[in-house]
This record gives C-alpha cells, structure tokens and sequence, in this order.
C-alpha cells in the first residue's frame, strides 16, 4: 500500500523549504523540519487556504487539528515553538546547514529522507495518511544534537518531548476505543488520571 503525504504535512514541508531556503541551505535537513513545525503553529491558516477552494472546509479542519495535535505535544513538554524556533535559526546561521540564500528547490537529505521513510511507516501501521505528528516521532528517534542542545539550553530534557509523544499515543488510542475521560489541554490535573 503506498502511503499518502497529508495536507498538513505538506503544509509543513512547505514552511519547511521556506525557512531552509531564508537560511540559504543546500538542501532539508532535519532540523529545518523542526523549524517548519514549529513555524507551522505560528501561521494563520484561515489565510492558507483560498476561501475558493472546493475543499476548503476539510482542508482548514486538518490544518488545524493537526497544528493543535502538535502544539499539545510542545505543550506537554514545556516547548514554546517561537522561542525554539529563534534558537534554532541563530545556531543555524553560519553553519553548514545554513549559508547565502537561495532560489532554487530545496530537496531533502539523506537524514531526512530516512525521517519521512519512518513517519510513512508509522503512518501504514496506524492506516492512515503521513501527518505531521508521524514526521515529529521521526525526527525526535532521529535525535537531532542540534535540536537537543537547543532544547537543553532552555532547561528541557529531550526526553520530555518523547515522553509527551508517548501520552499523546495513549491519548489516541484512550480516546478511539472510547476509555479515555482524558481531557485535551495538558494544564488540566486530570491529564494523568488514565
């Protein structure tokens, strides 16, 4: 079964390419996937989608379900995605994954082809299309230094992240075999109480 790229995720892939592109990389890294995530949760998607479009109803419906699924995820582990996203960029520039800016289309590297290769399986076992959060439980067992020494900088453990990953998981599969009186915002007390 060939697997699908969402909407959302190309969503992210495009805010991807963009930032790579502002930081003139030669090609996707995974850290510019990080950066496309986290940007992702900063655009207004009212504004994406051509009020036009015959499918704009479904298409908005994903984005921001997708996007909150994310932020949740972020939330969870104590990431502010803006602040990260500055972090990031700084270090990159001056890099090798960074340099003079560029117009041309941006491909992935190997790194991140390896990345997408696990989000799609993590997808086909779920049966269903890549979204972003198959693409985020990539990049996070990918253990970008980068991104880690970034997220340590600002007193959070990589591990955190995994771990609101993992409760994310229990919270989808609680909530679709209907067990899970599991609220959906992180600061409420009764998170934990599965």
């Amino acid at each position: 079964m060939k697997t699908t790229h969402s909407p959302s995720l190309l969503l992210v892939w495009s805010l991807t390419e963009m930032e790579a592109r502002e930081l003139g990389a030669p090609s996707l890294a995974p850290v510019h996937f990080v950066l496309g995530l986290c940007k992702a949760m900063e655009v207004d998607v009212f504004e994406l989608v051509d009020r036009n479009h015959p499918d704009r109803g479904n298409l908005m419906e994903e984005f921001l379900r997708e996007i909150r699924r994310i932020r949740l995820v972020f939330e969870r582990a104590g990431i502010d995605p803006r602040h990260e996203r500055r972090g990031i960029r700084i270090s990159l520039v001056g890099s090798l994954l960074g340099g003079a800016p560029t117009e041309t289309h941006l491909r992935r590297d190997t790194d991140s082809r390896t990345a997408f290769r696990h989000a799609e399986q993590l997808a086909t076992l779920n049966g269903c299309p890549v979204y972003p959060i198959h693409l985020l439980h990539s990049l996070v067992e990918q253990r970008i230094e980068l991104w880690e020494r970034q997220l340590e900088s600002n007193g959070i453990q990589p591990q955190s992240l995994k771990k609101a990953l993992a409760d994310d998981v229990h919270h989808r599969i609680s909530t679709a075999q209907g067990t899970s009186p599991t609220p959906r915002r992180p600061d409420d007390r009764t998170w934990d109480q599965n």
